[in-house]
């Protein structure tokens, strides 16, 4: 078994007892030889440093050594590094696999097997081994999203299948899907192999972040997980159906209709991405119709978010960027619901160029309503920074660049939830401005009428 210690890797969480046991002896032996508080301080944050590097490990060669952290009760990590893999061919057991390695998490496309360069279409297997504690047992694994149909064995042992994985296009039948599993039972070692085909579209391999642990621990955080997208498009759909009454009655605020799209737009996202409800509410959708939901939602996610911003601040939105946005959104759109997968997700990255620039430009107007102090400035702002923390976030983790899971749903949560305010705030103010310029307006009559009396009154002295 070999092991590699890195500071990149994603570190395993570790006992904070014993990481902060060890931080404290590590700043007081700095302390001991410098004698000065403030190199007490720089050797505490360099000894934390120096932990996390030693703690934060990955896989090399196809393995894994992990029996210094898995008796802990609170066992969870990443398996990611180097990775086996045998390229056109499935194997069930690790010992099967050759010498082949590809890097895990990452797209399989690009990546080189005895110098030759690997297309996204195709099949494999992917497979590490794993250095446990026999004493650590009731493990689990989680596995985000393979491209796009797959097996999972452990010890040669079937424990999931999604789709079915083919070794041509024929006898594929793609799907996605996160998947939670019980491991079983080991005397120390465990292997984990991944069968994958792909066919169907321009990536293919193991993209998100693979982590074993404490199965209960895992299954509370899939849970929770869950629980939160759930709660999330059920908030968002609610506020949908609420505006669109109030927009019914008020057809002449298009801000609220605008506010209606983004939120179901965004609400189907989540459903289409993330843990894939939309396949458990409707199990027969097929896989090209459940992508198309996901790249169209990602397509018009920042047009929609222009089209309400305009309609509340015509003054800071440009028309001629909303107009070439809608353009060319559009185009793309029509693109999606038209072509094939295989063609619409070639153009992901240019999708992704746009939709940047979609959201800096946001950013500039929320600054812009903010420094003009337009009606909701702060609202806008706080929206519009919580959004773009986590566009950012998933952006980094869509490229590969970062692999701390998607927080969209957090910041539109935020964005819908700031929103909702400021709509109830302006039509609250609205409706209290119509309010005192009623008792205005009666006011004025009161006194109209008692400027007639006394006209007529003087009228009637006149003529006597």
């Amino acid at each position: 078994t070999q092991t590699v210690f890195l500071p990149r890797a994603g570190a395993p969480e570790t006992s904070s007892v014993r990481f902060f046991s060890v931080c404290f002896v590590l700043s007081a032996f700095g302390y001991a030889i410098l004698g000065d508080m403030r190199r007490l301080i720089l050797a505490a944050l360099a000894s934390t440093l120096l932990l996390y590097s030693l703690v934060s490990q990955e896989a090399i060669n196809g393995r894994i050594d992990l029996r210094s952290l898995s008796s802990d009760p609170g066992f969870r990590t990443e398996l990611s590094g180097e990775w086996l893999f045998s390229w056109e061919r499935f194997e069930n057991r690790y010992d099967d696999l050759g010498s082949g390695m590809v890097s895990v998490p990452a797209a399989w496309e690009g990546q080189e097997i005895a110098g030759i360069s690997l297309p996204p279409q195709g099949y494999g297997t992917y497979g590490i081994r794993i250095s446990l504690d026999p004493g650590a047992q009731n493990l689990g694994v989680i596995i985000k999203r393979p491209n796009n149909a797959f097996r999972i064995y452990a010890n040669g042992q079937l424990l999931a299948e999604r789709g079915v994985a083919g070794t041509d296009r024929e006898s594929t039948v793609p799907r996605y899907d996160h998947v939670l599993v019980p491991l079983p039972n080991h005397s120390g070692t465990m292997d984990v192999t991944v069968q994958i085909s792909n066919f169907h579209q321009r990536s293919a391999g193991l993209h998100g972040t693979v982590l074993i642990g404490n199965y209960q621990r895992l299954a509370e955080e899939w849970n929770r997980q869950r629980l939160i997208e759930a709660m999330f498009v059920g908030i968002a759909i609610a506020m949908a159906l609420y505006h669109f009454a109030l927009w019914a009655y008020q057809p002449r605020e298009m801000s609220l209709l605008y506010f209606v799209i983004f939120t179901l737009i965004a609400a189907f996202r989540i459903l289409s991405t993330e843990h894939l409800f939309i396949q458990e509410l409707l199990p027969g959708l097929p896989w090209a119709v459940v992508l198309k939901i996901e790249y169209l939602t990602f397509a018009l996610v920042g047009v929609s978010m222009l089209a309400f911003l305009r309609s509340v601040y015509p003054q800071e939105v440009n028309r001629i960027f909303f107009l070439i946005s809608l353009i060319v959104e559009s185009a793309y759109s029509l693109l999606i619901i038209l072509s094939p997968p295989m063609i619409f997700t070639a153009l992901l990255t240019a999708q992704q160029a746009i939709i940047t620039i979609q959201v800096l430009y946001v950013v500039y107007i929320a600054a812009l309503v903010l420094i003009r102090r337009r009606n909701g400035g702060r609202f806008i702002f706080i929206a519009v920074l919580a959004l773009l923390v986590a566009f950012v976030n998933d952006l980094l983790n869509a490229l590969l660049i970062l692999y701390t899971g998607s927080i969209l749903s957090s910041g539109l949560l935020i964005f819908f939830a700031s929103q909702a305010v400021f709509l109830a705030k302006r039509f609250t103010r609205e409706r209290q401005e119509s309010e005192r310029l009623s008792v205005d307006l009666k006011d004025s009559g009161a006194c109209l009428e008692e400027l007639f009396a006394e006209v007529k009154k003087a009228g009637e002295s006149v003529n006597v």
